[in-house]
Order: C-alpha cells, then sequence, then structure tokens
C-alpha cells in the first residue's frame, strides 16, 4: 500500500484505543493465536469478543474503553468457553441478552454447539441438560442414520468456503438469532450426499432444548426434494417470533419466512409463497450478513460475482418482504471501492440513525495484498460521504489479514477484529472514529 493510502487510513484511526487505535494481541493472558471472531459492544463502551486458540480452546475476552482487559471480567479480562461435555467447535456469532448474559455458538463436523455464559464468565447452570451451560446436537438428531449414513454439518456457511482448520473459522455467515424470552434458532446447511445440501431451521427453547411447537419437532427443513443444493446464508428473528432465513439455491439469494409454529408465512413477499427472491446481477450473488431495520424489515449485505470480480451487493427488504422504494430505487444496490478489488463482505451493522456499516477484506488494487475495509452507506444505500475523508469507506492497512465481525458503538465510532500480518499471525481489535 502506497505511503499516502497509508496516511489517510491512519487520520481515522481512534488514538485513545489501544496503541495508535489497534490492539494487537498477546496482551495479557490473551495469546497472539488467540483470533477473534465475533465482537459486541457493552455498555461504557467495552468490547466483548469470542476468539479461537490454536490449542483448539475458545476464549471470552473482555476490554475496557481504551483497549486494555478488563480485569473486573472473570479471570483478569478473559475466561475459557466451557466445551468440557460438547467438545470444542467452530465459533462464528456472539450474542448478547437482555439478561447480561451471552450465548456462543458454532459447528463442527456432524455437530452444531451452543454455549451461555453469565455476566462474569461462568456457565449458566439454567440452560443446557446437565445444567452446565452447553447444548450441543448432532445431525443424527434430526436425520435417519440408516437413511442417510455420513451425513454432516457442511463445513462451510457458504458453498466453497472451508474451514481453515489452523484457526478454527467456519466463516462469516451469521447462524444463529435469539429472542428477547429466550428462543434461540439456528439455520445450517446439512450434506446428505456428494450433491445434496439441505437447509435446516432449528429452534430452541429458552433452556436449551428443542422448542416442539415450532413444527412440530423443535426444526423444518426448506422445501423436501429428494436432491437439491441449498445453503444455509443466516437468520434473523423478528420481534414478533417471526423467523427469516437466508438460503442459496439454483444460483439466487432467497428469504423465507415462517410463522411462530413453524408454518411458512405466505403473507410474506408478493408471490403467496413465504419466499422473497433476491435478483442475482451479472455472475452470480450471495448475501452473508443480515440485520433488522428498528422501523421493520432487513439490510443484508453480500458480494456479487462477474468476469471482473467482486463487488459488494446491499438489499433492503421492507417487512412484507418487498424492496424498500427509499432505498435504490427499490432495487439491490452494488458497489465497489476505488483503489480495492474482490470484495468479500464479513460483517454488517446498522447505526440507530439507520446508516449501514459494512465490515470486508478487499485486495489492493489487481495484488494478492489482503487487507481490511469498512464503508458506511446512508439509509438509501449510497455512500455516506462524511465518513472516510468523503470516500464513504476507509481502508486500514495495518490489518492486513483477514476481517471477522465489527460492530458500532453509540456515539458511531467503530469497531472490527479480526487476525492479520501486523507481526507474525496475530489477533487484533482496531476503533476508528465516527
Amino acid at each position: 500500500m502506497s505511503q499516502s493510502q497509508a496516511k489517510i487510513a491512519g487520520n481515522f484511526y481512534d488514538q485513545t484505543f489501544g496503541i495508535g487505535g489497534v490492539v494487537t494481541f498477546p496482551i495479557d493472558n490473551v495469546a497472539a493465536s488467540d483470533f477473534p471472531q465475533a465482537i459486541a459492544t457493552l455498555p461504557q463502551n467495552k468490547l466483548l469478543m469470542v476468539t479461537t486458540g490454536d490449542d483448539t480452546s475458545l476464549k471470552m475476552v473482555r476490554l475496557n474503553e481504551d483497549g486494555s482487559l478488563d480485569s473486573s471480567f472473570a479471570s483478569g479480562g478473559s475466561v475459557v468457553v466451557p466445551t468440557s461435555r460438547i467438545g470444542y467447535f467452530y465459533a462464528n456469532s456472539l450474542d448478547l441478552l437482555p439478561d447480561d448474559k451471552f450465548l456462543v455458538s458454532g459447528a463442527i463436523n456432524n455437530t452444531v454447539a451452543i454455549v451461555r455464559q453469565v455476566k462474569d464468565g461462568a456457565p449458566d447452570p439454567s440452560f443446557g441438560e446437565n445444567n452446565d451451560g452447553q447444548v450441543s446436537y448432532n445431525v443424527y438428531n434430526f436425520l435417519d442414520s440408516n437413511s442417510y449414513p455420513g451425513a454432516s454439518f457442511h463445513s462451510s456457511d457458504a458453498e466453497g468456503e472451508q474451514v481453515d482448520k489452523s484457526t478454527g473459522y467456519s466463516s462469516g455467515v451469521r447462524g444463529v438469532a435469539t429472542a428477547l424470552d429466550g428462543q434461540i434458532v439456528l439455520t445450517r446447511t446439512i450434506k446428505v450426499g456428494a450433491s445434496d445440501f439441505r437447509v435446516i431451521v432449528i429452534r430452541l427453547s429458552e433452556n436449551g432444548s428443542l422448542d416442539e411447537t415450532f413444527g412440530g419437532k423443535g426444526y423444518v427443513f426448506i422445501a423436501s426434494a429428494s436432491s437439491e443444493e441449498r445453503f444455509s446464508r443466516g437468520v434473523l428473528l423478528q420481534q414478533d417470533g417471526k423467523v427469516l432465513v437466508f438460503f442459496k439455491y439454483n444460483g439466487y439469494v432467497h428469504v423465507i419466512r415462517y410463522n411462530q409454529d413453524g408454518s411458512v408465512d405466505i403473507s410474506y413477499g408478493d408471490k403467496g409463497t413465504g419466499i422473497v427472491t433476491i435478483p442475482s446481477i451479472n455472475l452470480s450473488s450471495t448475501l452473508t450478513s443480515m440485520a433488522l431495520k428498528p422501523g421493520g424489515g432487513v439490510v443484508a449485505a453480500g458480494d456479487n460475482s462477474s468476469v471482473s470480480g467482486r463487488s459488494t451487493l446491499l438489499v433492503s427488504l421492507t417487512s412484507n418482504g418487498s424492496f424498500s422504494k427509499d432505498f435504490n430505487e427499490g432495487q439491490p444496490a452494488l458497489s465497489v471501492y476505488s483503489g480495492y478489488s474482490n470484495n468479500v463482505v464479513k460483517s454488517l451493522a446498522l447505526q440507530d440513525d439507520g446508516r449501514i456499516l459494512v465490515g470486508l477484506a478487499v485486495f489492493v488494487g489487481d495484488s494478492r495484498e489482503l487487507v481490511n475495509l469498512v464503508a458506511r452507506y446512508l439509509p438509501d444505500g449510497s455512500f455516506d460521504t462524511t465518513f472516510g475523508g468523503g470516500k464513504g469507506f476507509i481502508a486500514f492497512d495495518a490489518t492486513e489479514g483477514f476481517f471477522r465481525s465489527l460492530a458500532v458503538l453509540p456515539d458511531h465510532r467503530v469497531v472490527f477484529c479480526g487476525y492479520g500480518r501486523v507481526s507474525g499471525l496475530a489477533g487484533h481489535v482496531v476503533r476508528c472514529l465516527a
């Protein structure tokens, strides 16, 4: 990256955080190889994140506003995620709950796993059949082993993106959502055969057991074709208990909405099917991150592939599943970032004023140098030119490597985490100015 580009990015680092706006591991009892996978904001501008380590352990880490470890949390600011009964898994979701508890979830091979911890990091005794805060489900809790030998949860959350076992990471697709009453909804892809991939939607009750009021068994499959290729892309849980599931099928991204009982909500969309299809632009489109809009509806971000590379795809839907007329004239929006290429969206967050933040990994020009980039959009889908010195985006050269998760503070400062080659391969957290 050129010196001028580095200087532009440097102007936006929050100098009151870490060293020059960046916290690079190791710090105290957090190792360089503790790679952050998901991050969330807490009161007093503190940060909570889940990390994966090279010793196949998961860890919760809490930082103060200045980026130092919060010694009031657990043991010196970090705690190992309890997995003694269910075993290690690749964590890619972190959810904060209204009672100051938090939920970590992910999958490995033929198992999905969820861990709930209380405010101080201890296991939540009200969760899990052994009251140890741990819940896991095998693929054969949902399929007959005789009919589908060798079935497993797909090793990526999107076709073509395999788990990096050296880092314990399984893509940025969000596979879990929580509700105020403690309900948990998960979606995953199950590989049944060589070209047979199916999307399952699972709802758990507050104690982690299957909620059999959903679909009669606690789960439903999208469609029932004997052979198909469907891939889970993410899930959102509305305040009214309805479930929005994003999935990819036949080259298109679709959104389906379920009622609280697990039946398809045919009032969603304009075709009476409960499914909305996102039109594919150029070769292929996908969505990897999504959020509920405060006034109803959703915003989602992902990638659009063409012969010239990848651009960022943004979509805004109303609460009834139609395309928002006040967003890019009712159409999906594509964007590129001057000087960068091959966009791969990893995270999305909404500010309280409706502006949209997207975190992604990009190449510098036509090179293979991978850097992190944060873009901010207005509610209408156009770049927010008050961000990034008039460009609407900031590229962070000091974080060369791998983007994982993004969050926004109440004052609109942005934080993101990942790992990169700042000094060897190390985890890092970055905070930038609003």
